[in-house]
């Protein structure tokens, strides 16, 4: 078994040869998704309650089963979510201080960045 890549198309292409019957099968399934990536957030602070907007790729174009955590506390209250923009309320019960805002995906988690809960 020999693997192939499509130029430019983002997909994995796996096949097999058979040399003597010259029957070839190949099966192409979709490369994996991109892990969610965090550019930056805006305001990076702010308090419980108050609108953030994550600005990064990779998030998808639904929330379905994503979700954004500060610290330990996911979000409940998301006000729009695209590939690349969430807006979302800060936990009621997020600790206050320094928290680090991820995105989880079904294709993993992204990198943290700083948010600064106020009181």
């Amino acid at each position: 078994m020999h693997t192939t890549a499509l130029a430019g198309a983002p997909y994995h292409s796996l096949g097999a040869a058979v040399q003597a019957g010259a029957a070839y099968a190949y099966l192409v399934e979709p490369a994996p998704a991109p892990k969610p990536a965090i550019s930056r957030l805006s305001p990076a602070s702010g308090r419980r309650g108050a609108t953030v907007t994550i600005i990064g790729t990779a998030f998808g174009a639904r929330q379905v089963k994503s979700s954004v955590a500060f610290g330990s506390k996911k979000c409940t209250r998301y006000v729009s979510w695209s590939a690349t923009r969430i807006k979302c309320k800060v936990p009621a019960k997020a600790a206050f201080g320094a928290q680090k805002v991820r995105v989880t995906t079904t294709a993993g988690k992204s990198g943290a960045k700083p948010f600064k809960v106020k009181r």
